[in-house]
């Protein structure tokens, strides 16, 4: 049947985003508090990094939320890979709600290979359990927006002040059922907030996603005029994500042209790239010390590996570290 699709004008604008070069005024994190009911329920916090994958420079962008609601222990984690071009490389999702004797367990795993996205979906529910993979050319995928590239597009959208532009773009998505949708934003009305005893100039977006036979699901989010996020909520529910305290400003560039040059040629910029390649080599080292056993589970992972020498390795290895998954 007829699958969801993005309109030309997103396309456009997408394309028109293709880039060479990272935006260091993406590059930051917003820490956030959630409130239920007006009371502290639980921490928020919402990061972007530099970092590569599979030799190309990308955006790691990083989503955590975990609390209590009415008494029941909730959290969502997003991991994502997104190219310079807002392209989605790869995402993680992993959501729990810990209801007594039903709790629910919901991961998603997307990735890019080739010309297809390869799509694994686990969901527990009491002792319920149900493992999908699907398999999504790229031609349905274009326009496609993942949650972690939504959050690079907000701040492209409030630093660029595109938001009077926003309302023709329509995006797609998957929901928390990894079913796609349609992906929209409006701008809102701007407004005044108190924040630690100062007056604050918001900006606002709303975010909807519309799947077919589904309720549309509507979310309200304020800015600071660099980006930063001051506030997010679903709307209709009763939990608020907020700032409880003023972030560092971003130092947003005064032009957006991307220049071309031979980058190795200027000392300057080469000698930052190094200083930050040896920065970026560090924290991984860092990384993988606190974790040893990433080691030795990639270790028994290439010795069984070659040791069976199969003819699919792909689905050799999902099959392989399928096992770590809980059991059924």
């Amino acid at each position: 049947g007829e699958y969801p699709k993005a309109n030309s004008t997103a396309l456009k604008y997408l394309a028109s985003k293709i880039c060479r070069y990272h935006e260091e005024s993406l590059l930051f994190s917003d820490t956030m508090v959630m409130l239920s009911k007006g009371k502290y329920s639980g921490d928020s916090s919402i990061s972007v990094e530099l970092t590569t994958r599979r030799g190309e420079e990308c955006y790691l962008v990083h989503i955590s939320s975990k609390g209590a609601v009415d008494g029941i222990q909730m959290g969502t984690t997003i991991t994502g890979y997104i190219s310079l071009s807002m392209e989605t490389l790869e995402q993680q999702t992993m959501e729990y709600i810990k209801i007594p004797n039903k709790p629910i367990d919901r991961r998603a795993f997307l990735s890019q290979h080739g010309d297809e996205y390869i799509l694994r979906k686990f969901v527990a529910i009491g002792d319920i359990i149900e493992r999908k993979t699907y398999i999504i050319p790229n031609d349905m995928m274009k326009g496609f927006i993942s949650e972690a590239a939504s959050v690079l597009l907000q701040r492209q959208f409030i630093q660029n002040d595109e938001l009077d532009r926003i309302a023709d773009l329509e995006f797609i998505t998957l929901n928390s059922d990894c079913r796609i949708g349609h992906l929209t934003y409006m701008k809102s009305q701007e407004k005044e907030e108190s924040l630690n005893s100062n007056t604050v100039q918001l900006k606002g977006i709303t975010k909807t996603l519309t799947v077919e036979n589904e309720r549309p699901v509507s979310w309200s989010m304020y800015f600071f005029q660099d980006s930063h996020m001051f506030s997010r909520e679903q709307v209709g529910s009763t939990v608020v994500i907020k700032v409880n305290m003023q972030p560092t400003p971003v130092l947003l560039p005064k032009e957006r042209k991307i220049l071309e040059y031979k980058w190795q040629d200027d000392m300057q910029f080469y000698s930052q790239y190094l200083d930050r390649k040896e920065e970026l080599e560090a924290q991984r080292m860092t990384y993988l010390g606190r974790h040893p056993e990433i080691k030795a589970i990639l270790a028994d992972f290439l010795q069984f590996l070659l040791l069976k020498k199969p003819d699919d390795p792909c689905t050799f290895a999902s099959e392989f570290f399928s096992t770590y998954l809980p059991p059924e």
